[in-house]
């Protein structure tokens, strides 16, 4: 979260186009839904197991997408 942060201090973000905004969108939304899956495996996993195991996917599925996106916008 920190490194995020910091890179959206480093990049003017008035001076973008509306795609690189839309894939900034993109990527905090993934992060925050990546938080939140991993966090409700925390909470439900010994109780209900199959749940914890989807919200844990669904966690990594998440993560990977804001990597993508992180790359996209590294990419141009």
């Amino acid at each position: 979260m920190v490194t995020g942060i910091w890179n959206l201090f480093a990049v003017n973000v008035a001076d973008q186009s509306g795609a690189y905004l839309t894939t900034v969108l993109v990527k905090l939304s993934l992060v925050a839904v990546s938080g939140i899956g991993a966090a409700g495996h925390i909470v439900v996993a010994r109780t209900r197991p199959t749940l914890g195991g989807m919200l844990a996917a669904l966690g990594l599925l998440a993560a990977l997408g804001a990597t993508f996106a992180g790359v996209l916008l590294t990419a141009g």
